[in-house]
């Protein structure tokens, strides 16, 4: 039930316009033809006038939705920790002792944990951690950086694409993914791009 208060499934869903320059549209179940998705540009801006006239189309999914990933990972970690999991924030894993291909116990900068189960959120320091049990699971960072304006008026109604209006009135109005490593630097050419 917890978890469940971080879906965002806005009462509309999601609409995706396509720009007019598209000449045409790889088909994926649950997508439109082309012609389908010329006639259903009118039904699109009947639904959320701010979809841009020069759009050709697009579609639009009554059950899309999203996920504070934030508040997610706070209500998993509360339910996690109310089943018994014990939690110990901010403790760098230095070694996984092994044996019998069994974890035996996990050594911290400041304890050592006995435990057959490890459960690795250590994000993009996963590969480390992974290394010292005998597993390669590569993750590989990218930068995101993100336009969010002042809270505005109310403008949309749903999401449109990497647009989405936020119940206080901001406006989300791009993001990227970069893959630079763990360079955490703000670049003016993605932020007006």
């Amino acid at each position: 039930e917890d978890c469940e208060k971080m879906t965002e499934i806005p009462e509309d869903a999601t609409a995706r316009p396509a720009p007019q320059e598209i000449r045409g549209f790889r088909h994926y179940p649950g997508w439109l033809t082309l012609q389908e998705q010329k006639s259903l540009i009118e039904e699109l801006r009947g639904l959320e006038p701010a979809v841009s006239p020069r759009m050709l189309g697009g579609y639009w999914c009554p059950i899309d939705g999203g996920v504070n990933a934030l508040k997610l990972t706070r209500a998993l970690a509360r339910n996690a920790a109310r089943l018994g999991a014990r939690i110990y924030k901010e403790s760098e894993v230095l070694a996984v002792r092994v044996a019998a291909g069994r974890i035996e116990e996990v050594e911290t900068h400041c304890m050592h944990i006995a435990t057959h189960v490890l459960v690795n959120t250590a994000g993009i320091h996963v590969p480390r951690i992974s290394e010292m049990i005998g597993l390669d699971l590569p993750v590989f960072p990218e930068r995101g950086q993100l336009t969010i304006t002042e809270a505005l008026p109310k403008i949309m109604h749903r999401t449109i694409g990497p647009y989405k209006q936020y119940a206080n009135g901001q406006v989300l109005l791009g993001v990227s993914n970069e893959n630079v490593g763990e360079d955490t630097g703000i670049t003016t050419e993605m932020i007006s791009s």
